[in-house]
Protein backbone atom coordinates (compact mmCIF):
# COMPACT_ATOMS: atom_id res chain seq x y z
CA UNK A 1 0.00 0.00 0.00
CA UNK A 2 2.68 2.24 1.13
CA UNK A 3 5.04 1.55 -1.90
CA UNK A 4 2.25 2.82 -4.41
CA UNK A 5 1.36 5.98 -2.60
CA UNK A 6 4.48 7.60 -2.16
CA UNK A 7 5.72 7.28 -6.43
CA UNK A 8 2.07 8.79 -6.47
CA UNK A 9 2.41 11.82 -4.16
CA UNK A 10 6.08 12.43 -5.64
CA UNK A 11 4.14 12.63 -9.23
CA UNK A 12 1.98 15.29 -7.59
CA UNK A 13 3.96 17.70 -5.72
CA UNK A 14 6.57 17.57 -8.60
CA UNK A 15 2.91 18.53 -11.10
CA UNK A 16 2.19 21.10 -8.42
CA UNK A 17 5.57 22.67 -7.67
CA UNK A 18 5.85 22.60 -11.96
CA UNK A 19 2.33 24.79 -12.26
CA UNK A 20 3.59 26.99 -9.64
CA UNK A 21 7.06 27.76 -11.42
CA UNK A 22 4.81 28.57 -14.76
CA UNK A 23 2.31 30.95 -12.71
CA UNK A 24 5.56 33.00 -10.80
CA UNK A 25 7.23 33.09 -14.60
CA UNK A 26 4.24 34.39 -15.90
CA UNK A 27 3.46 36.53 -13.74
CA UNK A 28 6.85 38.38 -12.84
CA UNK A 29 7.53 41.33 -12.85
CA UNK A 30 8.39 43.62 -15.72
CA UNK A 31 11.35 45.42 -14.46
CA UNK A 32 13.26 43.62 -11.73
CA UNK A 33 11.85 40.35 -12.68
CA UNK A 34 10.95 39.39 -9.26
CA UNK A 35 9.09 35.54 -9.26
CA UNK A 36 6.97 36.64 -6.28
CA UNK A 37 5.39 39.73 -8.04
CA UNK A 38 2.29 37.10 -8.87
CA UNK A 39 1.58 35.70 -5.34
CA UNK A 40 2.96 38.73 -2.83
CA UNK A 41 2.32 42.67 -4.70
CA UNK A 42 1.46 45.25 -2.68
CA UNK A 43 -2.06 47.24 -4.14
CA UNK A 44 -1.73 50.99 -4.30
CA UNK A 45 -4.24 53.84 -6.23
CA UNK A 46 -3.97 56.61 -7.77
CA UNK A 47 -7.42 58.59 -7.77
CA UNK A 48 -6.71 61.40 -9.86
CA UNK A 49 -5.82 59.60 -12.79
CA UNK A 50 -8.76 56.89 -11.72
CA UNK A 51 -5.51 53.81 -12.15
CA UNK A 52 -5.42 51.04 -9.29
CA UNK A 53 -1.92 49.18 -9.23
CA UNK A 54 0.29 45.79 -8.09
CA UNK A 55 3.62 47.20 -6.70
CA UNK A 56 6.45 45.08 -6.44
CA UNK A 57 7.73 44.60 -3.19
CA UNK A 58 11.19 44.79 -4.72
CA UNK A 59 11.57 47.66 -7.14
CA UNK A 60 8.53 49.23 -6.22
CA UNK A 61 7.43 48.71 -9.96
CA UNK A 62 3.53 50.09 -10.63
CA UNK A 63 1.61 47.52 -13.28
CA UNK A 64 -1.85 48.98 -13.38
CA UNK A 65 -3.85 46.38 -13.37
CA UNK A 66 -7.49 48.03 -12.20
CA UNK A 67 -9.41 51.50 -12.20
CA UNK A 68 -10.71 53.23 -9.38
CA UNK A 69 -14.63 54.55 -9.77
CA UNK A 70 -15.84 58.00 -8.37
CA UNK A 71 -16.64 56.72 -4.95
CA UNK A 72 -13.75 55.26 -4.15
CA UNK A 73 -14.64 52.11 -5.88
CA UNK A 74 -11.77 49.53 -7.06
CA UNK A 75 -12.50 47.20 -9.93
CA UNK A 76 -9.52 44.84 -10.55
CA UNK A 77 -9.43 43.74 -14.52
CA UNK A 78 -8.79 40.16 -13.30
CA UNK A 79 -12.25 40.80 -11.61
CA UNK A 80 -13.33 41.47 -7.89
CA UNK A 81 -14.07 44.58 -6.27
CA UNK A 82 -12.45 46.59 -3.56
CA UNK A 83 -13.33 49.53 -1.29
CA UNK A 84 -11.55 52.70 -1.74
CA UNK A 85 -9.99 52.60 1.83
CA UNK A 86 -6.44 51.44 1.93
CA UNK A 87 -3.49 53.10 1.37
CA UNK A 88 -2.81 54.81 -1.86
CA UNK A 89 -1.51 57.95 -3.68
Amino acid sequence: MIDGFLPLLGICIALLAMILLVVAFCQRCEVCGSLLFGFSANKGFNQTLAEAYRVCKFCGHQKVTGTVAADGSVFWFAGGVDSGGGGGE
